[in-house]
């Protein structure tokens, strides 16, 4: 049976972490789910420090493990990359998706990918959402007083898409 697998046979409890990854700005969350049962432990964003990309990366990689070491997730889902128009910004987007998996499996994690299209889809019903779209959603499946940020609600999704393959 795959790691995350028994959790949901059991009933206890499962750590999932979602990483929308950046240079600048990553966004995160932690969530627990016990059962049909999801509750977010943490939500938020990691402004990088540091003027150089090499201080940014390694900014980011330290505060991630600090989260990663207190909420101790089981599976970490990371947005899979694209290149679109811009493949500078890909190779950018995947050194930080690079200390990201560092980052998850040092503390033992499983780390999953998924497609921007495919947490989309599992919290606003459409592969083409809008970020607005996928705030307001998470917002409303989370209980939230307020929508989050584009990329601490990103990283929800891609937690929430996680919770639901159930893999």
């Amino acid at each position: 049976m795959a790691r995350g697998a028994s959790a949901w046979v059991s009933g206890t409890a499962l750590r999932i972490a979602g990483i929308d990854p950046g240079t600048r700005v990553v966004g995160y969350c932690v969530l627990e789910a016990r059962g049909p049962r999801l509750s977010a432990l943490e939500i938020g964003t990691i402004r990088a420090r540091g003027r150089s990309m090499p201080e940014r990366l390694h900014d980011i990689g330290r505060r991630l493990d600090e989260v990663f070491g207190r909420l101790r997730p089981g599976v970490v889902a990371i947005e899979r990359a694209y290149v679109g128009r811009n493949p500078a910004s890909a190779l950018a987007l995947g050194l930080a998706r690079g200390v990201a998996m560092v980052c998850a499996t040092r503390f033992g994690a499983r780390v999953t990918e998924v497609a921007p299209s495919e947490a989309k889809k599992a919290v606003a019903a459409g592969g083409g959402a809008s970020k607005g779209r996928v705030q307001r959603m998470v917002q409303l499946l989370l209980g939230l007083a307020a929508p989050l940020s584009p990329d601490a609600a990103d990283a929800v999704a891609l937690a929430l898409c996680q919770a639901g393959r159930r893999d």
